[in-house]
């Protein structure tokens, strides 16, 4: 490739339109609901997405992994 076609290329790249598809943020809370059955202690959680309405669509649903090395407990849950 000669100097001109690359010079070319890169300036036609540089003019071409780019978007992304990421969101702008979130935040992921917690609420403790007081003892659960059993030995448990239960939560609420709250996640909420930032995201420009004109970018790429919400999730139908999150999914949340948890694990306690203490009391042995390794799960996820689809929350939606």
């Amino acid at each position: 490739m000669t100097f001109p076609s690359l010079a070319g290329t890169l300036v036609l790249g540089l003019c071409a339109v780019t978007w992304a598809t990421d969101y702008l943020g979130g935040a992921l809370t917690y609420e403790c609901l007081g003892p659960g059955p059993g030995n448990t202690t239960r939560y609420r959680l709250r996640f909420t997405l930032y995201r420009d309405c004109k970018g790429i669509p919400e999730p139908r649903s999150v999914k949340v992994y948890y694990r306690s090395n203490e009391c042995g407990v390794n799960l996820e849950s689809d929350c939606g």
